[in-house]
C-alpha cells in the first residue's frame, strides 16, 4: 500500500510538471506598441513565434502592419496605409496569422513586424505564441 501511495503521488506531481510546462509553452505574450504616422517595429523577431495575432483597439485611426523586407532580394517594404505589402487594419479590425497546431510541428515565423498609422501616438494590440 505504502508504494502505491509514493507512485500516486509521483505520478501527480509528473503531471502537475506537464501540466505547467504546457502552460508556460502556450502562454501569449503581448506588446502594446503606440503607433505613429512614420513606420516603426511593433513586434520584434522571435525564432520560436508560431502564432501573432494584431488588433487595432482604435475607434477611428487605420493601422498598417508589414514585414520589414521581402523575401526575394530583402529590399525594405514601405509600411503604409493601403500600400503594397502591407496589411490594413481597420478601427476595431484584426489579422491573425498561424503556422499550424502550436506544439504540433508547426512552421516558426520569426521576423520582426512595423506598423504604422495615419493618425498620431494610436494604440496597436499584438499578441504571439511559441
Amino acid at each position: 500500500m505504502k508504494h502505491l501511495a509514493v507512485l500516486s503521488a509521483a505520478l501527480a506531481a509528473l503531471i502537475g510538471s506537464a501540466r505547467a510546462q504546457d502552460a508556460r509553452t502556450f502562454s501569449p505574450y503581448a506588446y502594446a506598441p503606440t503607433v505613429g504616422t512614420t513606420p516603426a517595429q511593433v513586434a520584434p523577431a522571435n525564432p520560436l513565434r508560431k502564432k501573432i495575432i494584431f488588433f487595432n483597439p482604435n475607434a477611428s485611426a487605420k493601422v498598417a502592419i508589414c514585414l520589414p523586407t521581402t523575401r526575394g532580394g530583402g529590399a525594405q517594404i514601405a509600411c503604409a496605409i493601403g500600400g503594397s505589402g502591407s496589411v490594413t487594419l481597420l478601427p476595431y479590425g484584426s489579422f491573425e496569422l498561424d503556422a499550424g497546431a502550436v506544439g504540433n510541428g508547426a512552421m516558426t515565423m520569426g521576423s520582426a513586424w512595423n506598423g504604422v498609422a495615419d493618425t498620431p501616438s494610436s494604440a496597436l494590440t499584438v499578441i504571439e505564441m511559441e
